[in-house]
């Protein structure tokens, strides 16, 4: 891993599949850059993508391409990459009964530890050439930047197209009905007069608030409904131990209350 991360194969963005990275982290400088980009008063405008079947659309010669060209990575171990994607077949089976055998064109094998890594090499580049910032986590993206005015909406926007075209160019596909826009800030004139328009020529849907690697972000900075969210549900799990389980007794309670209500708090 050092050694892709030194040739530039894996986005230092990047948070996902990687040690001492986690969602945690992701979210923890996603946030920190917003919070900075806001102090000056600007919106901060933030456009998250979604990829169709991301990992079962890797095209297997572009990627083989990337790790020859930029990781170096050919000879025995390049053959035996190859061979690792290529030539595998699926099926599945109901009631005993096989389907027909159907040959996987493309796609890392998942639940495999070779795959992830291979996806988030695949998409290493798909921050280049662009001057607002990006966010990732595995195939989770976000890309983002200051907005001041109509000029600054019309560079992220630019932005999104070199996004789109990576995107054609590697053959991976958005899901552009998916896509979702948060704005932190409150520049109501902006808002209303701007907009982004996604890989299928629509005009991306404005959010208050979303689900973000499992978190609630609203557009104001606040996480007053992602607290009122967990709260409710830990009431709600407090209500259902208390009539599910007649015992009272201390150590029967601390036992539900660890394992149920406090690993979601």
């Amino acid at each position: 891993m050092k050694y892709l991360e030194e040739n530039e194969l894996i986005n230092k963005e990047q948070h996902g599949f990687r040690t001492q990275r986690s969602t945690m982290t992701q979210l923890l400088e996603f946030y920190e850059t917003i919070v900075s980009l806001s102090e000056s008063g600007a919106l901060v405008d933030a456009i998250y993508l979604d990829y169709a079947k991301a990992f079962d659309k890797v095209s297997h010669p572009i990627l083989m391409k990337k790790l020859k060209e930029k990781a170096r990575i050919g000879g025995k171990i390049g053959i035996w990459i190859n061979q690792f994607l290529t030539n595998r077949v699926q099926y599945v089976v109901v009631n005993g009964e096989k389907s027909r055998v159907v040959r996987v064109v493309s796609g890392v094998p998942q639940g495999t530890v070779l795959g992830p890594i291979l996806f988030i090499i695949m998409i290493s580049d798909i921050g280049h050439n662009i001057h607002n910032h990006i966010s990732l986590y595995a195939d989770d993206s976000r890309l983002y930047g200051k907005v001041k005015d109509e000029e600054d909406v019309r560079k992220l926007q630019k932005d999104l197209t070199t996004v789109y075209e990576w995107a054609n160019r590697n053959n991976m596909e958005f899901n552009s009905k998916k896509f979702e826009l948060l704005r932190f800030g409150k520049n109501d004139h902006l808002k209303a007069t701007t907009h982004y328009i996604s890989p299928s020529g629509h005009t991306i849907e404005e959010q208050v608030t979303l689900r973000d690697l499992g978190i609630t972000m609203s557009n104001d900075l606040c996480f007053d409904e992602h607290i009122a969210k967990i709260v409710a549900k830990a009431t709600q799990l407090t209500g259902w131990v208390l009539r599910s389980f007649t015992s009272r007794k201390a150590d029967t309670m601390k036992l539900l209350f660890k394992q149920l209500i406090r690993s979601g708090l």
